[in-house]
């Protein structure tokens, strides 16, 4: 029994010995991880290893940059090799003009060149002479849209004499705008700088940040002593289009004018920069808009400020002051370029007077092909006589 139990022990450390072998094997993986090993790109161009061919932004002009991809059989589009750029299929885009070629094959006159046809293009359109077309228009705007539009008087220390400007005041903008021409004729006081990127509706890229000055003015209502301080950044232009104050012509806007101010309405004797000249953003909204509303119709209503009531909504232009007639010059151009021979142009010029090309025959020409081909199968000579069939 003795004996058992000491081969009991030897049995014991020959399974875990075995088990420590066991599970030594499994821990070994196989794999290819040692044979890898990075290749760095080496550029064609300037033989830097830092980036490839495609992103090199050496100075060499690009007609040097095909003569080295053609002695090394490379394609000119996205300067991989064993192809050329007929059958290149890599996907790949320009980061500069957005065409399918790699950035460093970009042409750096092409959009030079775009240029230039424009300009001549357009130096072309104004230097040619054409006849024009007179034209009468009649006919009726219907409704009219009203935006918050007000008038106000600006208090400066510059000595000119007491001048109003016309505001649109609009939520949707984050920062008030004032034009340049205005805050200098009055030399409004300079109170910082901002930098801002200005970019219209319909414009696919943004437009270059420029530094703009910000500035200091005071407002005060025509109707009341209460002033009101506010900074704006001065624009080249707020807005192009005059945007039409209410009219008292429209009943509705007139009821409601006889007991309440309106806040764009001037007087016709005081001084008045031409358009609108200051845009209150969202930053100075609620210094000027109060809580006041008034609803006159279900698309118009009426809101308060500090510089009287705007109107804001769908009017019914119903009234004579919008109905116009007005006369109309209108140019048809038509800009064609051809090359043709001596030739060809005169057979064209030719059909310009033929009738045949317009359709219009002349009844009095006879076919003599037509005729004789009529004799032969219609008339016979007969018994010493000729015989219609």
């Amino acid at each position: 029994q003795a004996k058992v139990l000491e081969d009991e022990p030897k049995s014991n450390e020959k399974n875990s010995v075995h088990k420590n072998r066991f599970q030594k094997s499994s821990d070994k993986t196989c794999t290819a991880a040692g044979l890898l090993t990075s290749v760095k790109e080496q550029c064609l161009f300037c033989n830097s290893n830092d980036h490839g061919a495609m992103d090199c932004d050496s100075k060499i002009t690009l007609a040097q940059k095909k003569e080295i991809l053609k002695s090394k059989g490379c394609c000119f589009r996205c300067t991989k090799s064993n192809h050329n750029s007929r059958f290149c299929r890599v996907n790949v885009s320009c980061a500069k003009c957005k065409a399918k070629h790699a950035t460093s094959m970009c042409d750096p006159d092409y959009k030079k060149k775009s240029a230039t046809v424009t300009e001549s293009t357009k130096n072309d359109a104004s230097s040619s002479k054409f006849e024009s077309t007179n034209l009468l228009a009649n006919g009726c705007l219907g409704k009219i849209i009203y935006l918050q539009t007000a008038c106000a008087q600006i208090i400066t220390n510059s000595g000119l004499p007491k001048s109003f400007l016309r505001m649109v005041i609009d939520g949707g903008s984050h920062l008030t705008f004032i034009k340049e021409c205005v805050s200098r004729k009055h030399n409004l006081p300079v109170i910082g700088t901002h930098k801002i990127s200005i970019m219209p509706f319909g414009k696919s890229e943004r437009a270059p940040a420029r530094l703009c000055r910000k500035v200091s003015l005071t407002l005060k209502s025509e109707y009341i002593n209460d002033e009101v301080t506010i900074n704006a950044i001065e624009v080249p232009e707020i807005c192009f289009d005059s945007l039409s104050a209410p009219s008292l012509k429209e009943p509705l806007i007139h009821e409601f004018s006889i007991n309440y101010r309106l806040a764009d309405l001037c007087d016709s004797n005081v001084n008045v920069h031409h358009g609108i000249s200051l845009l209150i953003g969202s930053d100075f909204y609620w210094k000027i808009v109060t809580n006041n509303t008034k609803k006159i119709t279900e698309d118009l209503m009426a809101i308060e400020t500090k510089f009287g009531w705007t109107i804001h909504g769908v009017g019914s232009g119903h009234f004579n002051e919008y109905a116009f007639s007005v006369g109309i010059n209108v140019a048809n151009i038509l800009h064609v370029q051809c090359e043709l021979d001596c030739e060809t142009v005169g057979n064209g010029l030719e059909n310009f007077w033929t009738l045949e090309t317009i359709g219009i025959n002349n009844d009095n020409v006879t076919d003599k092909s037509h005729t004789k081909h009529f004799l032969d199968e219609n008339i016979t000579f007969e018994n010493d006589r000729y015989c219609v069939a």
